[in-house]
Parts: C-alpha cells; structure tokens; sequence
C-alpha cells in the first residue's frame, strides 16, 4: 500500500525511471559546491603534496592522482557532511574556520570513497569511471602503481586528519570512521568476488555484501558532520549513522538499477555487472519473481559477454517488471527509514536526516506520510 501511494514522489533516485536525461542532481542546500572545489584544490590537495614533498616526483602524482580521481561518482553525493554539520551544529561554533573544516573531511571521504574505486576499477578490470579512463590505465606504472597509489593517498588523509582535526573531541573517532570505510568496503568486495562463483543469485550473500560494500561506508560521512559539531553521543550517533547506512543501501540499489536502465553516459561505467556473474539487487529481485522458465533462462544468458545474451537479460527484468519494483523497494525502504528518523530524540538530527531522504526520494506529503508511518 505504502509503496502504490507514493510512487508519485520524485527524487535523486527516481530521476532514471522518468527517464531523465540528466540523473544528476545535488541536494537543494548543496549551493556552495564551488567553494567546497576550492577547498579541494586549494588546500587539501597543495597539504597533501607537502607530505611528500621530500620524495622527487611524489607530490605531483598524488596531484594528479586526487584531482583525477576525486570525486568517484558524482559531484553532490557526499554532501552529508556539511549537511549533517550545517544542520546540527551550534551557531557559534559555525565560524568560516569551521564551515572550512567541514569541507575538509567532505573531501578527504571522497578521496577515500576514490582509493575504494581505484582498487574496485582495477580488479573488475574496468575501463571507464564516470565517463572517463580510469586512473590505473593513465598512470605512470599502470594498476600496480595505482594500487599502492590507493594505500599512499590514504596514508595522507590520514595526515590531513591528524593537522586539522588532532585536538578536536571527536577525533579518534574520526579516525574510526575512515578505517571503518576502508575495512568494510575490502570486505564487501571480496563477498562481491567469492558471490560470483554463484549461480543460484538469492539475497543471502548479497545482504552481506551490500551491508559491508555500500551501508558501512557511505554511514560514515555523517557521523564526521556529527562529531565535527562536537556531537560525540553514543546514541545519536549510532542512531544517525544508522539511518545513513539505509541512505547507502538505496544507492547501491540505484547503481544496481541503473546498470539496465540508463544509458551507458549516464552509469559512467563500461563493464557490465551481467558479464561478470555480479549478484545484484537486480538479480535477487527478478529471481524472486521469475518462474521456472524465465529463472532457467536468466541463468542461461547472465554471466557472459554476448551482447544478444545481455539484451535478453534485460528483456527478463521487464518481463517481472523490475522498474515497477524499484520504485516499490524504494518506498517501502523509505518507510523503515521514516520510522527510524522518528526515534532520533534531537530535532536538528531528524530534520537534517529527513532532508537528506527528500533529497533521494523526493518530498511527501508529511501528515499523509506520518500516518502511513503509524501503520507501518
């Protein structure tokens, strides 16, 4: 019921059903983006060439290899950061140091949510990211040198922390929060590798592998704009990051979603998750609904190269109406995130997680959307 009500609401992730054009869209608050780039570019970048300074040749590649591959995905999807601290934090404490310094960790968790991709682009032997050739193929020393590329830029994040953030009350947990990233996306992505040997695609693997690849990570940006507020609460904290690992379930799902349903400007990306046998939340869903036939025949066509195999799976996904079941998995995760944004006990907190979901899945009507809420 949830879901056929509201599947009239727009929103970040819906854009690709409407079949818009352009699928990018920063949240409405993103309005600075220029000045969050000069910080990127102005600062974080010229500090991290310091550390390296000593080293010929160093401090240009680590220029080259942020700026090329920062940011990994789009320009607006970490915007929780400055969004959780603009939101949260005390009027006082938002001087221009501050604001600067939350620019600072958005794009420090890009370069690392970047070093992720790097290393994902080079064992998938991917070809392209977000419309360009990946960094393992342009540089100097090709994907081995990228690879430990991925290791260096993250040693310098962590120095950045350590200069800018060292004496604040919240750093050890910043410190937390990227290992948190690095550790649990390398887990998620040997689950994405070992699922692969698979053919059965049921979901009891991939809630595993989405947990680990997509929901840790992506939580770990607003828990930085909390603790940057100088919020260090156990609850809130936990109970904020909590709704935002749901925030990086639904772009997981999106990605999914899109490998089928967008054009290959819009993905960025050249290597089909249908050729490498990837379960998927696709895969999982259209299992789920195929009968014996078309699961017998969707076995016999995913997993390989052949482009008449690949427009079959695709055909398949139709046949169950995948799309409809997108716009129905979104509305009812919304629902489950609703009710976890209601039990945050701070105002602030659920205005700047609610911003976030109209953000991806458009604004609701609110009285409407606490009653089905009573219900759910």
């Amino acid at each position: 019921m949830a879901a056929k009500a509201s599947a009239n609401l727009s929103g970040f992730l819906l854009r690709i059903v409407q079949k818009k054009k352009n699928v990018y869209v920063r949240h409405k608050l993103d309005t600075e983006i220029d000045k969050y780039y000069k910080t990127l570019h102005k600062v974080v970048i010229p500090e991290c060439m310091e550390f390296v300074k000593e080293i010929p040749g160093f401090p240009e590649r680590m220029k080259e290899c942020i700026s090329y591959t920062t940011p990994s995905y789009f320009d607006g999807w970490n915007f929780s950061i400055e969004l959780v601290y603009r939101t949260v934090a005390e009027k006082h404490h938002q001087t221009e140091k501050n604001i600067e310094k939350s620019r600072i960790l958005r794009a420090l968790m890009e370069m690392c949510y970047a070093m992720t991709g790097v290393a994902d682009d080079i064992i998938d032997k991917g070809e392209v990211r977000r419309g360009k050739k990946i960094w393992a193929s342009i540089c100097e020393g090709g994907p081995g040198a990228a690879f430990y590329d991925t290791y260096t830029v993250n040693y310098l994040i962590t120095c950045m922390l350590q200069r800018h953030f060292r004496n604040d009350p919240g750093y050890s947990r910043m410190l937390e929060l990227f290992a948190l990233v690095n550790g649990s996306a390398a887990i998620g992505q040997t689950l994405d590798i070992l699922d692969r040997k698979n053919s059965d695609y049921n979901d009891i693997i991939w809630k595993h592998t989405v947990e680990y690849k997509a929901m840790k990570p992506i939580c770990a940006a607003s828990g930085l704009g909390l603790l940057h507020a100088g919020i260090i609460c156990d609850d809130l904290l936990c109970k904020t990051i909590d709704v935002f690992s749901y925030y990086g379930l639904l772009f997981q799902v999106w990605d999914d979603f899109m490998e089928y349903y967008s054009l290959k400007e819009q993905s960025g990306k050249d290597a089909p998750d249908s050729e490498s046998n990837v379960n998927s939340w696709a895969t999982v869903t259209a299992m789920a609904h195929f009968n014996a036939a078309q699961a017998k025949e969707f076995k016999a066509c995913y997993g390989s190269g052949d482009p008449a195999k690949r427009s079959r799976v695709c055909e398949l996904f139709d046949e169950v109406d995948l799309p409809g079941k997108y716009v129905e998995y979104l509305m009812n995760t919304r629902m489950a995130i609703a009710k976890k944004i209601s039990n945050i006990p701070d105002a602030r907190l659920r205005s700047a997680c609610t911003s976030y979901m109209e953000w991806l899945l458009g604004e609701a009507d609110h009285d409407v959307q606490l009653e089905r809420l009573k219900s759910f």
